[in-house]
């Protein structure tokens, strides 16, 4: 983001131009804090620094952690033989996929010490979720046997399908979302080997192509960014559902 390319810069020329005017102070000093097990992988960071992730038990089967940067903790196992997690909001929610014994892919999520089934889409098996809000609302990708689609799930359980970009025999997978319920990712034809997916954000039932970058137009998007130099985005207002949303413990526990 061009923004965030400027504030770089301005940084940097500072850290230089510090640097030149000092040269004799202290190197900076950093401390590396490891958060996890070995063979594990943060994939998620809130706000306050809680990291989560997953570490592996052996070929393709995970358990997901989060750690507060004193130790780590197992957030335990779901029937079945695979977990790990993929997001975690300021409310210390996280977010992940479990499989199943019957191979489905399926929600979850870790809270408070308790577990919330979120189960699959309807109709879809395979289920992968991708992130998820401070409200609570998460996005997720599901498929069966054909081209995936996308889905924003309120913390009611009430699904949205974001639809597709104009392409013949469409594929969409969404891959993040922000506060305001903006939700980018890729769309794109289904065409085997390589999905040639375009860049997009949703925003209240609208999905937007941002084009791709010059070139094969396989890109995606993986974070929201509200760019100040479009004001349209900025000035969308607060969505009236998120105040009358349900608290995300009232999905039932895994059993």
């Amino acid at each position: 983001m061009g923004t965030r390319s400027c504030l770089a810069s301005t940084l940097m020329a500072a850290a230089f131009g510090l640097a030149a005017a000092g040269a004799g102070a202290a190197a900076a000093e950093y401390r590396v804090t490891v958060v996890g097990p070995a063979g594990s992988n943060a994939t998620a960071i809130n706000s306050a620094g809680v990291v989560a992730g997953r570490y592996s038990t052996g070929p393709g089967r995970y358990r997901a952690f989060f750690s507060r940067g004193a130790g780590w903790v197992d957030l335990g196992q779901v029937t079945g033989d695979s977990g790990w997690a993929v997001a975690i909001n300021d409310r210390g929610q996280v977010l992940g996929t479990w499989h199943t014994p019957d191979n489905q892919f399926r929600g979850v999520i870790w809270y408070r010490g308790r577990t919330y089934d979120l189960g699959t889409i309807p109709g879809r098996r395979l289920t992968f979720y991708a992130d998820l809000n401070n409200a609570g609302y998460a996005v997720a990708e599901a498929r069966e046997d054909g081209p995936s689609r996308s889905f924003l799930r309120a913390p009611n359980g009430a699904l949205t399908d974001i639809g597709n970009l104009p392409d013949g025999n469409p594929v969409t997978a969404a891959t993040a979302l922000n506060d305001r319920n903006q939700v980018t990712g890729g769309s794109g034809a289904f065409t085997l080997p390589n999905i040639q997916y375009r860049a997009f954000t949703w925003t209240r039932g609208v999905m937007r192509d941002l084009g791709d970058i010059g070139s094969a137009p396989n890109v995606q998007q993986y974070a929201v960014r509200l760019d100040p130099l479009r004001p349209s985005l900025e000035a969308l207002p607060p969505l009236e559902q998120d105040a009358a949303a349900p608290a995300q413990e009232a999905v039932p526990p895994v059993q």
